[in-house]
């Protein structure tokens, strides 16, 4: 039996710790964190927000500072609502970085490319808070894909799903060749272009 850390309710709550793997099924779902290893996960479970506050409390990002929940301040908006609010906003993102506001990253999610799942949460987190918000990557600077990069080296992207992972790899892509590359991607990445990439998978 893998050791288990916190075990989370449907509702995000933290029910406790615990040694070994059990679960009861509730009206939704119950989900594991297995520390350092990979994520259980049992799907048909809606996301609330205190359950994305959970899922990013400890956040370590590639850099090693680690995020609490404390640091953060998340919304849920969809494009449009979105629009209104940033009327430059070119494109609808399953995350916006909304910039270090009173001393709290905020960081706006709408996963809707693939599913809401506590390693898909945590890499795209990665993506916003260390890629666009620390490290200012972005179209601007014509190095959005390393916030790409930042994701894959971070230690939640083996728990990532495939549609994720493609996600991910055209993105990774789209933003290369938009900043006028084309060779010379650093093999690590380029291997998630090929196995990944739904036109260029081997």
């Amino acid at each position: 039996m893998p050791n288990l850390g916190k075990v989370l309710s449907g509702a995000g709550e933290v029910i406790g710790d615990v040694g070994e793997l059990y679960a009861s099924t509730m009206s939704g779902a119950v989900f594991f964190e297995n520390i350092g290893k990979r994520d259980i996960v049992q799907e048909n479970r809606r996301w609330t927000p205190s359950d994305y506050y959970n899922a990013l409390d400890g956040l370590v990002l590639p850099n090693g500072q680690t995020i609490s929940r404390g640091d953060l301040e998340l919304s849920f908006m969809g494009f449009e609502e979105m629009k209104k609010i940033y009327p430059k906003m070119t494109s609808a993102g399953n995350a916006h970085y909304l910039g270090l506001k009173d001393g709290k990253h905020h960081v706006n999610f709408n996963i809707s490319d693939y599913e809401e799942t506590l390693a898909n949460i945590r890499a795209v987190a990665v993506h916003e808070i260390y890629g666009h918000g620390i490290m200012n990557y972005g179209e601007a600077t014509k190095d959005h894909y390393k916030a790409y990069w930042a994701s894959i080296d971070s230690k939640y992207w083996v728990g990532t799903t495939k549609a994720f992972r493609e996600h991910t790899a055209y993105a990774m892509w789209l933003t290369w060749t938009r900043a006028g590359k084309y060779g010379g991607m650093p093999g690590k990445y380029l291997k998630v272009i090929y196995d990944y990439h739904p036109h260029y998978k081997r």
